[in-house]
Formats: C-alpha cells, structure tokens, sequence
C-alpha cells in the first residue's frame, strides 16, 4: 500500500509540476480532430465533447470530453478525463485518466494511473513502468514491466506482469504464469483509510486539472468583451454585493427547480437532467471564481508570481483543492466561490457599463 500512495503522490507533483510548463495551445470547438503528419510543438490542451489525435504532440495532452481517441503519438504526459477514453497510439509518458470506459491498446512509456467502471488493457498493449488501476471491471491483457496495483470487483488478467501484484477483488482470475514476482491480495474495506486518502487525493487532482482547463477557456476560448466583463464586475466596489445577491439567488433557484419539475410532474427525466446539469454548474463556478479572482491578484499585485497568471491560478487552485479535502472547513471555502462563480455569470448577461448604456441609449433614440 505504501507503494501505491508513494505513486500517487508522484502523480500529485507530476500534475502541478506539468501544467506550470510554458507553452499552451488550446483547442477550439466541441469537436477537435488532430489530423495525421500534424505535429503540435507544445502542450495541448481541449475541453469538448469528442477529440482525437492521429498526429503528434511534443509536449503534454489536457483532455476532457465525453468521446477521447489518441491513435497518434503524445511525447509527454496524458491527462484525461471522459466518459470513453481509448489510447491506440504512443505515450512517451505517464497517462492519468478517469472515466467510464478506459481502453489501452497502444504503447506508454512511463506509468498508469486509471481510475473508472470498466478498464481493458488489450492484448496488444504495453506498459514500461507501473500501473495503478481501480474500477468495477478490470480486463487486463497487457504486458506490464513494472508492478501492477489494481482494485475492482472483478478482475481477469490474461498478459503478462513481470513484476509484483497487488490486487483486492470480490471475484478474481488469472492465467498461470502471469505474474514475474510476488502476489498480494489485499482485502476490500470500502471505508479503509487507504480508500479515503485514495478518493480525496483523486478529488483533489480533478479539482485542480479542471480549475486550469476553465482557465484555459476564460484565456483563449471568450471574446475579450467578454473577459473584460468579467474584471470590470469584479473591479467596481459598488457591485460586489449585487454579484453575490445575483449568485445567492441563483444557487437557491438552481437547488430548488429540479425538486419542482420533479414534484409538480412537469418531468421526472428533465429534473433529474436539471440536477446533473446544476452539478456541472456548481463546478464550473468555482473554477471561473478561481480564475477571475487570480486575474484581479495579477493586476493589483503585478509582482505576484513576477506576473504569470497561470501560476496563480494554479497555487489558488491547489490552495482551494486542500481546504475542500477538510470537511468542516471544505464548506465554508467552496460556498463564497460558489455564490461569486454563479454572480459573475448571471451578472455578466445582465450588467451593462456605461458605454454599452450609452450605446442602446442612442440605438433607442434613433428608433
């Protein structure tokens, strides 16, 4: 067990290490294509509902979508995160991806670190270092180098481990001679303290992956009126508090529509879509918090991280991430975010300066 946390924490500096790096390139579009013989000569980053690669990218991959294929070759680490996540090509690196179908059937120089319902490392696949795996179903048909740490309810191995196995299972099976090393079977204690650490460990990662990625779209993905929007909302004393009545009173609503729907039979299917959409909401409102609140640091305090505003926001971000692992404290940090996120967009639509004022003012005249 000392091993598996040992790896997670190198996941945990790998991660905040990595996206301190220059160099960004953001996709554009809910769907993105990296075409063959396309060569990106940085890091990449998308936040979609499908993205493919078929080229190569030089530097690290940030991915979020509802559909992942990397059939090309990533030079650097994989983070991604997805419903089905499918990796044919070559990772000179780590991968580290959660979502509800992760398929590996392509070459990773360096470690895995998988978390989902169902996980297949096909025949075909290979692993150079460790892997550290936990889901419901677990297929493993790969060969892995180094050791393999896997959790799930069902686990089936047909390759080939060349060195130690831990594993906790309900039920379990494995081809004879599979295993190089040492066998371990752990227990599964769904309370565990290992599970606990595990759990908000991974929390913490996603929290902090997801913060850089809204960061990502507030920086490249908005038009500048809409960025300035933003500062100007959070610069003027005399709105701070309309900004958070705008949030407060969004947040109730958000709380109580889906109940409605549900109750007054308007539609059980669009409440509960009500309640999954507010949850996706609710997260992105604390990340665009984050980042507009490091936006405003960047500019009052230029010599703050000698002015990068991505590394503000990623200590924000870390900072947050570990006060929310703190249960009596984690509410007391994300509600303020929460209520600011959910303000500045709603005042975003609603609030106009004066120039846009004067303008409608004159177009109104005019008519």
């Amino acid at each position: 067990m000392k091993r598996v946390f040992k790896g997670l924490l190198v996941l945990a500096l790998v991660l905040m290490a990595s996206l301190t790096a220059v160099g960004f390139k953001v996709a554009s579009g809910d769907s993105v294509i990296v075409q063959r013989g396309e060569v990106i000569e940085e890091n990449y980053t998308f936040a979609g509902t499908y993205f493919e690669n078929n080229g190569v990218i030089s530097g690290n991959l940030y991915v979020a979508g509802e559909d992942i294929v990397i059939n090309g070759r990533v030079m650097g680490n994989v983070f991604a995160a997805g419903s089905n996540i499918t990796i044919n090509g070559y990772v000179n690196g780590d991968v580290y991806t959660a979502g509800q179908n992760i398929d590996i059937d392509g070459t990773v120089a360096g470690n895995v670190f998988a978390a989902g319902d169902k996980l297949l490392l096909d025949n075909g696949s290979r692993v150079a270092h460790d892997v550290f795996l936990a889901g419901s179903q677990i297929d493993m048909g790969a060969r892995i180098n180094g050791d393999g740490y896997l959790t799930a309810a069902n686990i089936s191995i047909t390759g080939n481990i060349r060195g130690d196995l831990n594993y906790a299972s309900d039920k379990f099976d494995m081809d004879q001679g599979s295993v190089g090393g040492n066998i371990f079977k752990e227990e599964r204690k769904p309370e565990s303290a290992g599970s606990i650490i595990l759990a908000k460990l991974f929390t913490f990662i996603s929290f902090v992956f997801s913060v850089v990625i809204i960061w990502a779209v507030v920086t490249f993905a908005l038009n500048k009126d809409h960025k300035e929007k933003f500062s100007k909302l959070m610069e003027k004393d005399n709105i701070v508090w309309t900004i958070f009545i705008y949030g407060l009173v969004a947040l109730i609503a958000s709380f109580f529509l889906p109940i409605l729907l549900m109750v007054t039979g308007i539609g059980l299917k669009l409440g509960i879509f009500t309640i999954v959409l507010n949850t996706a909401f609710m997260y992105f409102a604390v990340g665009l918090a984050i980042v507009v609140i490091s936006g405003l640091l960047s500019k009052k305090l230029p010599n703050m991280a000698y002015g990068n505003n991505i590394l503000i926001v990623l200590a924000l971000a870390v900072i947050v991430g570990l006060l929310k692992a703190i249960p009596i404290i984690a509410g007391l940090v994300t509600f303020p975010l929460l209520v600011v996120g959910y303000g500045l967009i709603i005042g975003s639509l609603i609030h106009k300066d004066k120039k846009e004022k004067a303008v409608l003012e004159v177009e109104s005249a005019e008519k």
